[in-house]
């Protein structure tokens, strides 16, 4: 059974992937509407600059926030084999798939309906069978060559894999896990600066180095709790990470922290979440429900952006207008539709999706099945 005393949610941390999750589409994926982008609004202030360059990190704190929150409610039960592999696998892929599925349709929808026109796609280009196929089982990482529908979706599939891989190191007891996932970080650490693999590919050791740092990470601060020296970690979390950004601000981020994710996977992101969590004060602020909210549509925000940029790019070049990106008045409704469409769809469809799914797994395994709490 779940320790009842234990909370449901780390709320600070809903915060933090709901700002990641909206970073992505409104900074990084700003391009896909074309324009100059040295007049995108904000870019001349240095915190919108530094947005549109590097909020596509932002997904290696989808990662470790991942491995964080995971490890914090399933590895103990897993370990115990309070819940088995069939409620744990089932439990994720309601979590992911349902929307997944939607916004591949969506897409494919779309681009499909212009190749049947004879016009060129939008945004991405390979949009053939065989890609299509790949994102409907969750192997596009694995064997995709080129861009093709709903591409963000990567980091859903790069989560599949850590998600089996987390499953088979809690299955061998919690005792081995630590030193598995330290090994697993040291080949994603490989992969990434030097090490070619079979099927290991970068954003894959991305995936691999972020979840478990924030498997890692929680380790380290459950025990530091168990010993009251849970905030004093939360302190230092937080002034390394202040000290890491001022210093780089001086002395400019590429020469510091570089242009590579892994700095922010391994170093950054575990720092960032850490604090988030055990720092009284931003703890607190990250607590507040406008932000919490966030985190809660974080996931139909990020599935669905790209969904909704190939549907306004297909109605502007059908109708031959031009989409004002240099305008702050379009980022802002750009914003808006982000989080007023991610709303609908979590409510509207995700979380219905979800119940009915897990609804299914209660009808058909005893009681207890569904012990754990589950995102």
């Amino acid at each position: 059974m779940a320790d009842p005393s234990r909370p449901i949610r780390l709320a600070p941390l809903d915060a933090l992937r709901g700002f990641a999750a909206l970073a992505v589409p409104a900074f990084t994926h700003f391009q896909h509407f074309g324009g100059d982008k040295s007049l995108y609004p904000y870019d001349s202030l240095a915190l919108g600059h530094w947005l549109y360059v590097y909020s596509q990190f932002f997904v290696d704190l989808f990662f470790v926030l991942s491995g964080f929150v995971l490890t914090f409610r399933y590895l103990a039960p897993l370990s115990r084999e309070q819940i088995d592999g069939r409620e744990f696998f089932f439990l994720r892929f309601s979590r992911l798939y349902p929307l997944h599925l939607l916004t591949l349709l969506v897409c494919a929808g779309v681009e499909w309906s212009l190749m049947a026109q004879h016009q060129p796609t939008v945004i991405y280009s390979q949009d053939d069978l065989y890609h299509f196929a790949l994102h409907l089982t969750f192997l596009q990482l694995w064997f995709e060559h080129g861009l093709a529908y709903n591409y963000p979706s990567w980091s859903v599939c790069a989560e599949v894999f850590v998600y089996l891989l987390f499953f088979l190191y809690a299955r061998k007891r919690s005792g081995i896990f630590s030193a598995a996932s330290a090994l697993t970080v040291f080949v994603g650490i490989a992969v990434l600066t030097s090490w070619s693999l079979p099927l290991l590919n970068r954003n894959m050791a991305r995936a691999m180095v972020g979840f478990f740092m924030g498997a890692l990470a929680f380790q380290a601060t459950e025990r530091l709790d168990r010993a009251r020296l849970g905030h004093t970690l939360g302190t230092a979390c937080l002034a390394a990470f202040v000290s890491i950004v001022v210093i780089a601000n001086r002395i400019g981020y590429d020469s510091w922290i570089g242009s590579d994710p892994l700095p922010y996977g391994l170093i950054l992101f575990p720092l960032l979440t850490v604090a988030a969590l055990k720092t009284p004060p931003l703890a607190w602020f990250l607590s507040l429900r406008p932000l919490t909210f966030l985190g809660n549509i974080s996931y139909a925000v990020y599935l669905s952006h790209v969904p909704i940029q190939m549907i306004i790019l297909a109605v502007t070049r059908a109708r031959h207008a031009t989409i004002p990106t240099s305008s702050p008045w379009f980022f802002w409704v750009w914003i808006a539709t982000l989080v007023s469409v991610g709303t609908a769809v979590h409510y509207g469809f995700e979380r219905p999706a979800r119940r009915w799914l897990r609804d299914r797994l209660v009808a058909r395994a005893p009681v207890p099945a569904v012990a754990v709490p589950a995102a």
